[in-house]
């Protein structure tokens, strides 16, 4: 008898019962006969309890005695008399107490036959009927052992309860062993006695244990109640606190609104600073006020003009100062802001320098930010409007623009103040001063009583075009007086000369200077140096003063020592050609490269001197001290600059001022040839040939050197290719091999490395004020004639290109506009290595560079990058890519190409197989996937033109299915029409287990349903391979021309001759596991919806069918104009009054042509054609044509995407998730199916993909369900768009006995956040699953690997703690920018069953196609002077698959708990596969009764309205009226 017990610690009820009842049995044969039975049975099933076996085992032996000669006899013969007499029952017993003796013994023997016959016939079908609820009394019993196991007094029922059901087997046994005594026995009631007695204590056993369960039930919920008490009184404590929080938040900002102005100016301020801040234009006008003479400048206070002009009612807002070069119109300007600013005016002035060029917003901000300070200096206050303006705009130019108007508003006058315009005239420069100009014009015609411009320049025809009909002063005839009082102030010697020769001597110096202050400063300069004497000082102006201020720079020029020209050539020659002003640290770097004898480094001994270096930049040179943070060598520095713009023009001019006549060898040309060795040749240091490190906070070289004392190195890698654009023609031709060499050697990744850490804005993305909005723009980094006019430039430029577009996320961030320090890639940042150059393409000079992984592209080395479109699909375990591409079209055939790709270690991937597939448009169906589909129901997501299974096994191209064989080729398989009576086919999602293929679809599509002119014919084929014509997705809504079908009687077909054969009910086929069953709670079902037909499924009969049938018509119970609400599109059947959302037809397109899920609201449906989910199961190798298994359609009111159908392993099941929550279970040998529901996890929310998959073993059955959540709009907040996006993973046992026909039980289940978006494609999903025997990955589609490693199975109780979480990696690995919007899969790391093995994983992410531009511009088309360009892919141009290796443990750092797991609401059901609800018919099921005297009952949700019954959202919409339920 041991053999009942399972060997556990633990004993259970039902073994102490059993050996209880041992123990009381007598030591008979006869009596252990049956408990030998017993054990023979329990050990021929070890599945299942030892009850259950039992159970059956003596039903089985019921139903066998049933079927004896005997026992047919009676039932044949004897019951039918027994019944007949048994209505004379009373007229026999009248007559046995009426009639004397001996007919009373007759008639009383009669009666006693009769009883016992009757109670024989009653005993039998006792014991059946008990032997049938006992099943169902088992699995109560199971259930409360399981919920109540640790309870004393149920366990002692319990265990009583069993006791009895083994007597009454026992009866029963041996009531079918003694089955020809017991006719015999029946004579006397006292037999049947015995068993009605057992069945009694059964009975009473049952109501017991409901008793106590029912009490252990009201003790848990009082228990419940006490801790919900005591929730709720902590609830009131934290919302006092949040009350007392929310006070102090409220007095927080009460005293932070004192301190707001403060702030708002501290905030506005470090706005508009920025590297381009003001302190230029402060050194330069507090220069010229400090070399400005007293009584100079004075004539200007007194000029008509400028007194009208300064006045408050001006006929002429502005004034333009203009003379020659040299002539004081800086020192006039800066005098003059310092008399307006006396007078407490607001002055804002800006010096133009040919040195330095800024853009029109930063020339703007720097104004603003003049304006800000004086207005916070007046007013100690900050408008609000003023903050509201300043970033109220994607455009900061049109941002500083609103603020400088709002400052103009708040002040009485004010006074804008341009010198120096002619230094901006030349190309770009000057577009950007002409924005700046013309906005402060506009400022004076919307404020003239407020605001005046004053501009001061050189008389060129530009400015004069500009400023032409306002007032303008020539002040050539001005600065005499003014000049000639200078000379005389400024040489005091010249006082010792008499009257005459005084008054001859300072008219000789005027006359030479002119109107140039310039020039006079200069031979003042001069007479200072040189004169030791009157005499001498009287001759050098007669004989040896130059005439001219060019003579006089050609003077100086001349005057170098010979050995001072080489350095004094390549200084000016960087100063000239700068494209900033250089500092000395940087000047002293530059010219020691140009020296340095030693090829790739800097030899010390070539290191200029800084005495040398001051002694040629004097006086020529301006040296301005940096003030603030000195370089990290704490060496001094300076800005130096020319110190006029005359000397710049005259070294343009003449760039062989130092080079000796007759001295050929000496190449001391001052030419823009100079920045450009100085730049290649400092960036080519082979301390640049690795990437800069990162060392104790410290960036330091290959040589371990910290980078903070190579000054010029930013510089060189920042204008290096501007510096080439200025290379004169004859020397291009020369640069061009060093150029290459350059960029493709590892010092080009040195230098992209120095952009991404100290370049601002390097690597944004732009948008300029006068191109399309659609246009984006990045800054050019070739030279504009490399790049368009060489081959080799034209090719690195589209490899560096393709770069960018991949990779400029990463080097753009901390020096972004606006930059967040919360950015993920800022503790990355600089860390090159990071990118993956090698998924660049074999043939992408970039894919050489170093990289801490290993990655690699799906492409050969002489395969390009070309126009068309991929198709592929990666294997279940990451080591096989199957890729088809669309190759060309001849004639009236579409050309395919079929790789095989493997991937093995980690080696690079090796195309093993490339199959040529020709196949004609119309036999596959082509048009119906590339043509525009019109006037369907549910137009998302329509399907992929081709596509292969997950298992690489199978490939659809249109309808048309080709299956690989042993030679690993793809071979057509016969056509299979998914509709019986509709050709042309559509198929959107299939599956193949060796002979058998499933084709399913989700949308009703035909030809007539696809718009003519998008077809896709063979014309357009031929112009351009590959292309998807798709139409504009707005004419989705638009009717067709064709004529609209009439067939709409598909709602449930199925190969059927009864409505009702082929569908299986729970109890049919139920089996109960109630050792692991462990969501008993969750088993209610919210999701009613008495008003959807839930009993319209078509059932198969298990008879053959022919291939010919016809198809079932179900009437839907809305009717026509009423709009059909899908309960699978809110979460528990829930749906808000205020939701109006349709989640399937607000979309956008993305870049293949097809749809957006987004969530929006829009209008309702209005097709009155439903959708439907269809799907046919076929056998290709019974016969020579394929044998249709089993088809269904039904009705579908909301999709799912990507969600295949799968088929079990080895049984005839095949599992489809339709739509809606619903999962259909389809046998499609014995032709039967079942349909369970899963329900969303949270309210409001909808299935967007439903993935299956079977376990290896095929005992399990694993969902990953992904749920989008609506946006809840409250009151009073904005709507928010975006969707709240999570997966739930759930694991269903199957039945081992009935796989096919018993529902799963839901033995595990886990949810998981996976953030919220806006959109998603549906054609190209973010999200990828990746199965493994014990876990699933879901990954998702995003810049940095964000993959979830969730577990499929619930762990051991002791283990649960560790292990039963969701995990995600410790470390970010970056993935190319266009990985948001490619399908991302991660594959784990192999182990082998030790738990040893490679640790290696593989990320591998899907193709791309990138969107077609409308407007596609040239490449080397050149938008603005810092060389932004446009930047974009060819129309239609692919990027084929990428791969990665990396190790989990190094480059994740291993698996850590993820904080995404949310935890499921309990005895809600989420998981459960729920059965169906039998439909609720308002005309059958409505008994009314009045409980109240109002006009319209309700019951139940139904509200009655005269003699019909309405729900009540139907009642309440018909009527408009709100009427509140009872």
């Amino acid at each position: 008898m041991d053999t009942l017990v399972d060997g556990s610690s633990e004993t259970t009820p039902f073994q102490r019962a059993w050996e209880e009842y041992i123990a009381q049995l007598s030591p008979k044969k006869k009596q252990r006969r049956f408990l030998m039975n017993c054990a023979r049975a329990v050990q021929e099933r070890s599945s299942g309890s030892p009850a259950s076996v039992i159970n059956d085992a003596i039903s089985a032996a019921e139903k066998k005695h049933s079927m004896q000669t005997s026992r047919r006899i009676i039932r044949k013969y004897i019951d039918p008399v027994v019944n007949v007499l048994s209505d004379f029952d009373a007229i026999i017993s009248t007559l046995i107490s009426a009639d004397p003796m001996p007919t009373a013994i007759i008639w009383g023997s009669l009666k006693v036959i009769i009883d016992g016959l009757s109670r024989f016939s009653n005993l039998f079908e006792t014991i059946k009927n008990e032997l049938r609820s006992l099943r169902d009394q088992l699995e109560h019993i199971t259930d409360h052992e399981n919920l109540y196991g640790k309870d004393e007094r149920m366990q002692k029922l319990l265990c009583q309860s069993y006791f009895n059901i083994i007597r009454f087997w026992h009866r029963v046994d041996k009531e079918c062993d003694n089955c020809g005594f017991a006719l015999l026995k029946t004579v006397t009631p006292f037999s049947t006695k015995k068993l009605n007695s057992i069945i009694g204590d059964m009975q009473g056993d049952s109501q017991e244990i409901s008793k106590r369960a029912n009490m252990l039930q009201a003790m848990e919920l009082r228990g419940e109640q006490g801790e919900n008490a005591i929730a709720r009184q902590e609830a009131a404590d934290e919302r006092r606190r949040a009350e007392d929080e929310r006070r102090a938040q409220r007095e927080f900002r009460e005293e932070r609104k004192r301190e707001a102005p403060g702030d708002r100016f501290n905030n506005l301020c470090s706005l508009l600073s920025s590297r381009d801040s003001n302190a230029p234009n402060f050194l330069r006008r507090d220069k010229h006020l400090k070399s400005h003479l007293p009584g100079t400048c004075e004539w200007l206070l007194d000029h008509p003009d400028f007194v009208a002009w300064s006045g408050d009612t001006s006929p002429s807002p502005i004034l333009w100062i203009h003379g020659p070069p040299g002539s004081g119109k800086s020192t006039l300007c800066s005098s003059i802001s310092h008399v307006l600013s006396s007078k407490l005016d607001t002055v804002a002035f800006h010096f133009c320098d040919f040195a330095q060029h800024y853009k029109p917003f930063e020339t703007l901000r720097m104004l603003a930010h003049q304006l800000l300070c004086k207005y916070w200096t007046d007013m100690h206050d900050i408008p609000q409007e003023l903050c509201d303006v300043s970033q109220s705009s994607p455009s900061v130019f049109e941002n500083v623009q609103n603020m400088i108007k709002v400052l103009i508003k708040n002040q009485p006058k004010v006074y804008f103040l341009l010198d120096g315009l002619d230094e901006e005239t030349t190309g770009e420069r000057w577009k950007d001063t002409v924005d700046v100009l013309q906005f402060l014009i506009q400022l004076t015609k919307d404020y003239p009583t407020k605001v005046r411009l004053w501009c001061s320049s050189q008389p060129r025809p530009l400015i004069k075009k500009e400023l032409e009909g306002y007032s303008h002063v020539d002040i050539s005839a001005y600065v005499h007086k003014d000049i000639a009082f200078y000379l005389s102030k400024s040489i005091p010697e010249a006082e010792e000369l008499g009257t005459l020769d005084q008054e001859k001597f300072l008219q000789d110096l005027h006359r030479r200077a002119e109107c140039s202050f310039l020039w006079a400063s200069l031979m003042i300069s001069e007479l200072q140096g040189s004169p030791t004497s009157l005499r001498e000082m009287k001759q050098f102006v007669e004989r040896g003063l130059p005439s001219t201020l060019l003579d006089y720079y050609s003077l100086f020029f001349g005057r170098f020592k010979k050995s001072l020209r080489p350095l004094a050539c390549k200084l000016f020659a960087l100063i000239v050609f700068a494209r900033r002003p250089l500092r000395l640290s940087e000047l002293q770097e530059a010219v020691w490269c140009l020296n340095s004898k030693s090829p790739g480094s800097l030899n010390p001994e070539d290191k200029p001197f800084l005495k040398q270096l001051h002694e040629v930049s004097q006086p020529l040179i301006e040296m301005t001290r940096v003030t603030g943070p000195q370089t990290a060598d704490s060496q001094e520095d300076y800005t130096c600059r020319l110190f006029h713009s005359t000397l710049r023009d005259f070294l343009v001019e003449h760039p062989n001022i130092l080079s000796e006549a007759g001295d050929p060898l000496a190449d001391l040309q001052i030419s823009a040839d100079v920045a450009v060795d100085a730049c290649l040749l400092y960036l080519c240091q082979t301390r640049y040939a690795e990437s800069l490190v990162r060392r104790e906070g410290r960036w330091v070289d290959a040589t371990g050197d910290p980078v903070d004392n190579q000054h010029f190195l930013v510089y060189a890698a920042k204008y290096w290719d501007k510096h080439l654009d200025d290379a004169a023609e004859q020397h291009k031709k020369g640069l061009l091999g060093r150029l290459e060499n350059f960029i493709t050697s590892s010092n080009f990744q040195t230098c992209i490395q120095v952009q991404s850490l100290w370049v601002e804005l390097q690597f944004c993305v732009f948008r300029t004020m006068d191109s399309d909005e659609r246009c984006r723009f990045l800054r050019r980094v070739f030279p504009s004639w490399f790049s368009r006019e060489t081959d080799v430039g034209v090719k690195l430029w589209q490899d560096y290109r393709c770069f960018l577009h991949e990779w400029k996320y990463f080097l753009s961030c901390g020096n972004c506009h606006m930059a967040n320090p919360r950015c993920g890639v800022l503790p990355y940042l600089g860390q090159l290595d990071r990118i993956w150059f090698g998924a660049l393409g074999p043939s992408n000079f970039l894919s050489q560079l170093k990289s801490q992984y290993k990655s690699f592209v799906f492409q050969l080395e002489d395969e390009e990058s070309g126009v068309g479109r991929f198709f592929d699909v990666v294997g279940d375990d990451g080591g096989t890519l199957m890729m088809l591409r669309i190759q060309s079209s001849e004639g009236a055939l579409l050309q395919f190409a079929c790789e095989t790709w493997s991937l093995a270690g980690q080696h690079l991937p090796v195309k093993e197989k490339c199959q040529i597939i020709q196949e004609s448009p119309a036999l596959c169906d082509w048009p119906l996937y590339v043509g525009n589909a019109v006037n369907l129901p549910l137009p998302i997501g329509k399907a992929s033109p081709a596509a292969f299974s997950a298992d690489c096994q199978t490939l659809r191209i249109g309808t048309k299915l080709f299956a690989k064989d042993a030679a690993g080729n793809f071979a057509a398989l016969p056509r299979l029409p998914l509709h019986p009576h509709q050709s042309p086919a559509y198929v959107e999602e299939f599956c193949r287990r060796g002979r058998f293929v499933v084709l399913a679809c989700r949308t009703k599509l035909s030809a007539r349903d696809i718009s003519a002119k998008d077809s896709l014919d063979t014309a357009e084929l031929k112009r351009f391979p590959g292309s998807t014509s798709t139409g504009h997705q707005d004419d989705v809504g638009c009717s067709s021309d064709d004529e609209s079908t009439t067939d709409s009687s598909t709602e449930s077909e199925i190969e059927t001759d009864s409505e009702d054969d082929g569908y299986e009910s729970w109890s049919e086929s139920s089996t109960m596991f109630s050792e692991d069953y462990i969501f008993d709670d969750d088993m209610i079902t919210p999701w009613a919806d008495h008003f959807r037909d839930e009993d319209q499924d078509s059932k198969a009969s298990d008879t053959e069918v022919g291939s010919d049938f016809d198809e079932a018509l179900i009437e839907s119970d809305s009717s026509s104009d009423e709009d059909p609400v899908s309960p699978s599109a809110f979460g528990y059947g829930k749906k808000r009054n205020e939701d109006e959302y349709d989640w399937d037809e607000n979309y956008s397109s993305d870049e293949d042509g097809y749809r957006h899920f987004t969530a929006g609201r829009i209008r309702r449906h209005e097709s009155h054609e439903e959708a439907q989910a269809t799907i046919t199961i076929f056998d290709t190798q019974t016969s020579l044509e394929a044998v249709q298994l089993f088809h269904l359609s039904r009705p579908l009111q909301s999709k799912v995407y990507g969600s295949p159908p799968i088929i079990h392993p080895t049984e005839s099941l095949v599992v489809w998730p339709l739509g809606g929550g619903d999962v259909l279970f389809a046998d499609f040998m014995d032709k039967t199916y079942f349909v369970r529901r899963l329900r969303p996890s949270t309210l409001h929310t909808r299935h967007i993909f439903m993935k299956c998959q079977f376990s290896a073993c095929g005992r399990f059955l694993h969902i990953a369900a992904l749920e989008g959540q609506q946006p809840i709009k409250k009151k009073d907040l904005a709507e928010q768009r975006a969707i709240n996006i999570a997966v739930l993973v759930s694991t269903y046992r199957l039945s081992r006995r009935k796989t096919s026909r018993s529902p799963p039980t839901l033995i595990h289940r886990i949810r998981v956040k996976l953030g919220s978006k806006e959109s998603l494609s549906v054609t190209k999903l973010p999200y990828t699953v990746t199965w493994t025997p014990k876990d699933i990955y879901i990954t998702c589609s995003d810049m940095v690997l964000r993959v979830y490693r969730i577990p499929l199975f619930k762990p051991a109780k002791e283990a649960q703690q560790e292990e039963d979480v969701v995990l995600m990696p410790r470390k970010p690995v970056f993935l190319p920018e266009s990985s948001s919007n490619r399908q991302v899969h991660y594959f784990p790391s192999k182990s082998n069953p030790d738990g040893r093995g490679e640790s290696t994983a593989r990320i591998i992410i899907g193709s791309e196609t990138r969107k077609q531009e409308e407007q596609v511009l040239e490449h080397g088309v050149e938008f603005s002077a810092i060389g932004r360009t446009f930047v974009t892919g060819e129309r239609g141009e692919i990027s084929p698959p990428i791969g990665c290796y990396i190790n989990e443990e190094v480059d994740l750092g291993g698996w850590g708990r993820s904080y995404d797991i949310t935890e499921i609401p309990v005895q809600l059901g989420i998981g459960c596969l729920d059965r169906r609800l039998e439909r609720f018919n308002p005309d059958d099921d409505c008994d009314f009764r009045d409980l109240c005297p109002i006009s319209a009952p309700t019951f139940m949700g139904i509200r009655t309205y005269g003699h019909t019954a309405y729900p009540m959202s139907a009642y309440e919409d018909k009527h408009n009226v709100r009427i509140s339920p009872i």
